[in-house]
């Protein structure tokens, strides 16, 4: 594609746009939260269509294609398609997700062959190398999964498959979920010969899969990269226009700033929470580690007042405290963002102006009649977008419109309007590009050294050995190690969830697949 534009009212999403895609090639598209790829994305599906006296060109399969697409004519030429969102029905099986995308075998009187789209099914997760029956329930699936199902909705499609557009797909996975993702796209390019346009936050993704490099910058392609002849730092600068440093402080450097106990649980059991006890200090990040399952989100949940404990004792500055829901633990100066920015967080069709001012309407009523001041709700909020970069800068915008890591910001400004003593954030940067990723980081440390006790519950074990001073490990429900000062890297971390829970296992590389670790610490 060549030239290829597109203007919203008040922004340029792409400007001029090249890019390139061959057969048999995983081509990667990297770029900051709003450059420019989902808007890419949108018009290679026929959702948008692109700037007209821009005069773009689009060749495909050797062809030359008018545009605009529409979906129809997308999936003629060959394009399919992995949204980060996977478009599965979470009450439908398996075996239903796959036949609404691929088709269902029919019979007499245009009847579904059941027995026939089974098979089909079971042969498309057995490629993807998912042990699942084609009947299981999605909404039963563990996020990777999820994301393989997608993807053997392609494989099932193989000689319909010119070029496959993957949105992001791994972005809601832990690091050592990844790889399979991975050899399911080996996979298709090696069985299909397809392109695929493999869109990503992960730098480290480009190395491990991509021959090519596409780098949007503010709408604009600012380099084309072999990734044989590029490093992370090269790519990082072009991502955000400068060098960015990617480490927090050494971990040496950020101990000792803890002051005292904010909040402490003790032996707290919730669903899938047993007998956690846990102390958040002053000043301090700390982080919470494990995978999905492991009962770090249900804890957060608790320590909200969203999930009622079944036991134990919650202390908020040594007093004893029962949070029978969110509304008690935002007066108690608790703040939560939940792993679901859009449904659970905010309220997509509202404002950046209204979902700011949500937790803190507050501060904008005045008068004897307390009425709410647009003006001084305007003023307050353009001040968040400013301190924290939202872009587009408008106060005005749908959220839902935003990028997820603009999303995410608006979120962050959200809560620290009420200044809290507890901040809980659950899978914050997930999904974000490097310069996102460092401005939240950035902020979660003025949180802290403004004196709030942070915690962030991640599955990545890097954002949590770089930014934490020290970290929980969750397992079964439980914390089963708590990590700092030297012992505190990824591999520290995933040798303590995988070894013996005293991290008296056996260790193994960082960079080995998640098979090898489990046997490994076997």
């Amino acid at each position: 594609m060549e030239g290829l534009s597109k203007t919203f009212p008040g922004q340029r999403a792409l400007d001029r746009v090249n890019l390139a895609v061959r057969r048999k090639e995983v081509h990667g598209l990297v770029g900051a939260n709003g450059s420019g790829k989902s808007t890419l994305v949108k018009i290679l599906s026929g959702y948008h269509g692109p700037d007209a006296d821009a005069a773009p060109t689009c060749v495909f399969a050797g062809a030359k294609v008018a545009l605009p697409l529409t979906p129809g004519e997308s999936h003629r030429l060959g394009m399919r398609f992995v949204h980060q969102d996977l478009g599965l029905v979470p009450s439908l099986s398996i075996s239903e997700n796959i036949g609404l995308a691929a088709g269902f075998p029919t019979g007499v009187a245009r009847r579904i062959r059941w027995r026939a789209q089974l098979a089909l099914a079971r042969e498309g997760v057995r490629r993807v190398g998912l042990e699942r029956s084609p009947q299981t329930i999605v909404e039963r699936l563990s996020p990777v999964e999820r994301v393989l199902v997608a993807i053997s909705r392609v494989l099932l499609d193989q000689e319909g498959t010119q070029l496959l557009i993957m949105d992001e797909p791994t972005a809601n996975l832990p690091h050592s979920e990844v790889e399979r993702v991975h050899a399911a796209v080996r996979e298709i390019v090696g069985g299909t010969g397809a392109g695929v346009l493999y869109v990503t936050h992960r730098i480290e993704e480009l190395f491990a899969l991509c021959s090519q490099i596409t780098v949007l910058r503010d709408g604009k392609v600012a380099a084309l990269l072999a990734a044989a002849e590029t490093d992370t730092d090269t790519v990082v600068a072009e991502i955000v226009g400068q060098r960015v440093d990617q480490k927090g402080a050494e971990p040496g450097a950020r101990e000792g700033r803890a002051g005292g106990a904010v909040l402490v649980t003790k032996a707290i059991s919730a669903r899938v929470c047993n007998d956690v006890s846990v102390e958040l200090r002053r000043g301090e990040i700390a982080g919470a580690a494990g995978e999905s399952a492991s009962g770090k989100s249900e804890f957060g949940r608790v320590l909200f007042g969203l999930t009622q404990p079944t036991s134990g004792t919650l202390l908020l500055e040594g007093k004893p405290v029962k949070l029978a829901g969110p509304a008690e633990a935002m007066a108690a100066g608790i703040a939560l963002i939940p792993p679901d920015r859009l449904r659970q967080g905010s309220i997509g069709e509202l404002s950046v102006r209204e979902n700011v001012t949500l937790a803190s309407l507050d501060r904008s009523v005045g008068g004897a009649l307390a009425w709410l001041s647009i003006r001084q709700e305007k003023r307050d909020v353009a001040a968040i977008v400013r301190d924290f970069d939202v872009r587009p800068s408008g106060t005005e915008h749908r959220l839902e419109m935003l990028s997820g890591g603009n999303r995410q910001k608006v979120l962050l400004g959200k809560w620290w309007q009420r200044k809290p003593k507890v901040f809980v954030l659950d899978e914050p940067t997930s999904g974000m590009d490097v310069g996102a990723k460092a401005a939240v980081h950035s902020a979660l440390r003025r949180a802290a050294a403004d004196g709030a006790a942070v915690l962030v519950l991640s599955s990545d074990e890097v954002e949590l050995s770089e930014l934490c001073d020290r970290v929980l490990v969750f397992r079964a429900g439980a914390v089963i190690d708590e990590l700092a000062g030297s012992r505190l890297s990824r591999q520290d971390i995933l040798t303590a969830y995988y070894g013996n829970g005293d991290t008296g296992g056996k260790s193994f590389q960082a960079s080995e697949d998640l098979g090898t670790r489990k046997e490994q610490l076997s």
